[in-house]
């Protein structure tokens, strides 16, 4: 029987081996069954069966027939000649199952079991497994015998004596109690720094699957495209090339936040200005984006999510849109009144998945300084997500989301950030 070839996932080269599936038949199925019964599967009418269908064909020996059509007319019920291009309803299931599975194994319970992958450009799944913990040496092996000079008694004193196999139960008795408060002890300390940090593991989830994460800034100042014939003619001068390198404070303060963040878990990120990076670039990594307007590539993937900052240059006005009821902006204001005024500034957190990348981005979008910044901590403080967290529907962790963030600007600096509101889908 033909089976599934097995690779190791360089994301978890360091921790994982590959199964022979051939002899672990049962051993892959009931991992699967795990994964569709856990909660981020087993209410999904579109993710279950997509992810059933491509491991049990694999397991059949049909792995070679896990096309994009195929799976659109076995699993979706597509009629035979329906249009890929138009229909992406494949594609968008793979992203959502590939989303669920690595949100699934962020969790510790599930770091000893066998891995599902469905990599990225493929439908073809793959099974790895953790490898096992190194045996650790008993405590007999650990307390070596050793002489121990005899302690200074006065003359007359009884001394009681102790043979060397009683002295070394002794120690050994002595090391495993050691040994066992000291596991305590960092389980304690696992447990609780697992329960602190769920929230942003559970937040950062779309992007801890993937080998690098890319960080994407916009150009200070770059608010409107000016497409007039000099503008466009003129060749860029030194001092252009010198204004296109420059990155706003918040925007800069931001994503040093999120690269400390995305170390502190162990993620690869490379940096980049949005000038320099291409729709490739993005259909080949998650990406997070920090900027609003100022950010090209914010305005482009802003498109067609609900909150959105758009730029009314014939009323100098900034509007915060919501597109269910575009008459009525959530936010606006004069785009030519004194940043030492402004009393509050807004941000938008958007986490989703692009359809037209079919990767994650994170879109941190604030409209001026204080408002990128206090997005930037809410994306990066634990005590933020929580309270996201505690607020949102069952099973948000696998639904994209935009997050309406507000801070409010004292004498010239911004406050901590509060929800304003939130839409899932």
């Amino acid at each position: 029987m033909s089976v599934p070839e097995l690779s190791e996932s360089p994301a978890y080269a360091h921790r994982s081996r590959s199964v022979e599936v051939t002899a672990n038949r049962a051993y892959v199925l009931a991992q699967l069954n795990r994964l569709l019964s856990s909660p981020f599967f087993n209410k999904s009418r579109r993710c279950r069966p997509f992810l059933e269908y491509v491991v049990t064909e694999a397991l059949n020996g049909r792995g070679e027939h896990l096309k994009e059509r195929s799976i659109g007319i076995d699993v979706f019920g597509r009629p035979p000649a329906y249009d890929t291009n138009e229909d992406r309803i494949v594609r968008a299931a793979a992203i959502d199952v590939r989303r669920r599975i690595a949100q699934y194994y962020q969790d510790p319970e599930h770091a000893k079991e066998l891995r599902i992958e469905v990599p990225s450009g493929s439908y073809m799944p793959r099974f790895l497994e953790p490898t096992e913990p190194h045996g650790q040496p008993t405590v007999n092996e650990q307390a070596h015998e050793r002489e121990v000079p005899a302690p200074l008694v006065e003359k007359g004193t009884r001394v009681s004596r102790t043979t060397p196999s009683g002295r070394a139960r002794i120690r050994g008795i002595a090391l495993a109690a050691l040994l066992c408060v000291t596991a305590v002890g960092v389980l304690l300390f696992w447990a609780h720094s697992s329960a602190a940090n769920r929230p942003i593991r559970a937040f950062w989830a779309p992007f801890l699957g993937s080998d690098r994460v890319i960080v994407v800034l916009g150009n200070e100042g770059e608010v409107t495209e000016y497409n007039s014939p000099q503008t466009a003619q003129a060749m860029p001068s030194v001092l252009d090339a010198v204004n296109s390198d420059r990155v706003g404070f918040a925007d800069s303060q931001t994503a040093a936040q999120v690269a400390a963040l995305l170390s502190s878990m162990g993620k690869t990120f490379e940096i980049r200005r949005g000038g320099t990076v291409t729709l490739r670039d993005l259909r080949g990594a998650p990406a997070v984006v920090i900027g609003a307007l100022s950010n090209p590539w914010s305005r482009t993937l802003q498109q067609g999510l609900r909150y959105q900052f758009k730029l009314d240059e014939s009323a100098q006005a900034i509007i915060l849109l919501d597109q269910k009821d575009p008459a009525h902006p959530g936010w606006k204001f004069d785009s030519t009144t004194p940043y030492a005024e402004l009393k509050e500034d807004r941000a938008v957190v958007s986490r989703f998945v692009d359809l037209r990348t079919e990767q994650p981005v994170l879109l941190i979008a604030g409209l001026g300084r204080d408002g990128t910044m206090a997005a930037g901590e809410f994306v990066t403080n634990p005590a933020f997500l929580r309270a996201l967290a505690a607020s949102a529907p069952k099973g948000w962790e696998t639904k994209n989301i935009q997050v309406v963030i507000a801070t409010d600007i004292v004498n010239g600096h911004g406050g901590i950030p509060r929800i304003v509101t939130t839409y899932y889908w």
